[in-house]
């Protein structure tokens, strides 16, 4: 139960931090491996990973391809819908009563004190000394 709730979790967390359109565009990814291994013969997944990916070339022949593939670009969809947040309703208010008007000194707390009166042990009593 606690493995299929963390899962549920995590997926939802994934899909609020990466955008669906671009886990749609993986199987462009890989068909654009296979053009290139086509074009350039045998190349690994990671070399073509670091091509298209960390080296920054500029355009180049298959740049409108290229620019096909997940995360390469971004319409930065979150970031807008935070911008957005609405002005809250009310602004605060201050309370009517100041708070300090209603403080109770312990001492002057008639509960538990008083319930200790016929019993040898008692409470400290207020001195007129403060």
């Amino acid at each position: 139960m606690k493995r299929s709730g963390a899962i549920v979790f995590f997926l939802i967390y994934l899909a609020a931090v990466i955008q669906i359109e671009q886990l749609v565009k993986i199987p462009v990814l890989f068909q654009h491996y296979r053009e290139h291994i086509r074009m350039e013969g045998k190349i690994s997944f990671l070399a073509f990973l670091q091509e298209h990916y960390v080296q920054d070339d500029g355009p180049d022949a298959d740049y409108a391809r290229d620019m096909q593939l997940p995360f390469k670009t971004s319409h930065h969809f979150f970031i807008l819908m935070t911008a957005a947040a609405p002005k809250p309703a009310a602004d605060y208010v201050s309370p009517a009563v100041d708070p300090r008007s209603h403080y109770i000194s312990p001492f002057d707390d008639p509960g538990p004190a008083n319930l200790f009166t016929d019993q040898i042990f008692q409470p400290p009593r207020r001195s007129s000394l403060i």
